[in-house]
């Protein structure tokens, strides 16, 4: 995987003895050792670091952010989830194995009339990774109806990432999906950078927030020109409430496509992602248009 210049390489293998420290920007590989001789103390401020690690035998972390990733897997979302027989044909013929499924939202643009408890437990039977997917308040200008324009002011948008995060759980439950599930918001493309940058930020900051309260976690599923460029802006209040900025995806016909890459866990301990899940580009956790 590509490293940002400037950053460090760390074999925790060959260098059990090194800290996982969160104040340099640093790529760390394996599991990480007992870290007997690493000496505590205050940072002024935290890097952009990862640490990477196989899945199997990872303890969950409650000190840092993390998101959970894994390889090889392209996917697709549909307006309506597809019927039964149209999950098998899309399973046969092509090389998708992730669903995004859209499961609520105040501006969610097609009804559900597949979309069932049983529908779920049927695809994931059938090897069907899921992306449940909310729809909230949008980014958009004052012409929109005020229940689908998302509030242009920080505090106003975290107030609406609560409430989405309350009616995500909500309608997840009601499919079957418990506590440990990805659900991933969607926020649609957005040209006014300035006055939405800060108020996305806050929405989507307190959607994981909430989320993670519930017992649940988050993903976004942004626009590489607006969304993913909000999130990468610097992030000093609540770094662990923010979603990963995610990577660029392909353009598809039809149905949306989303690459996934994972395997390992990623813990993105300082300021990267509090999801687990992927992105657009992932298919299996915070989502990138």
């Amino acid at each position: 995987m590509p490293v940002p210049d400037g950053w460090q390489v760390v074999d925790l293998e060959r260098s059990p003895e090194a800290c996982l420290r969160l104040d340099q920007p640093a790529l760390h590989l394996g599991r990480a050792g007992e870290q007997a001789r690493c000496t505590g103390g205050a940072v002024g401020e935290r890097a952009e670091t990862v640490h990477l690690e196989p899945l199997e035998g990872a303890s969950q972390r409650a000190d840092i952010p993390t998101v959970t990733v894994s390889s090889g897997t392209e996917g697709f979302d549909a307006c309506t989830a597809p019927s039964g027989s149209q999950m098998k044909a899309w399973r046969k013929a092509s090389p998708y194995r992730a669903v995004g499924v859209y499961i609520g939202g105040s501006t969610r643009a097609c009804a559900q009339p597949q979309l069932t408890a049983e529908w779920i437990r049927r695809q994931a039977a059938d090897g069907w990774h899921l992306m449940p997917i909310w729809v909230g308040p949008q980014p958009w200008n004052d012409k929109k109806a005020p229940a689908t324009r998302l509030i242009k002011n920080e505090a106003g948008a975290a107030h609406q990432g609560r409430q989405a995060a309350d009616g995500a759980v909500q309608a997840a439950k009601g499919l079957g999906l418990g506590p440990g599930a990805a659900l991933y918001n969607d926020v649609e493309h957005y040209n006014d950078r300035k006055g939405f940058d800060g108020p996305v930020r806050a929405y989507l900051s307190a959607w994981t927030k909430r989320l993670h309260e519930l017992g649940y976690r988050s993903g976004a599923y942004v626009h590489a020109s607006s969304g993913v460029q909000a999130l990468k802006a610097p992030r000093r209040r609540h770094p662990q409430h923010r979603p990963q900025p995610p990577r660029r995806t392909r353009p598809a016909e039809g149905p949306h496509q989303a690459e996934a890459h994972a395997g390992p866990r990623a813990e993105a301990p300082a300021e990267a992602s509090p999801l687990r899940g992927c992105h657009r580009s992932c298919g299996l956790g915070g989502l990138q248009r």
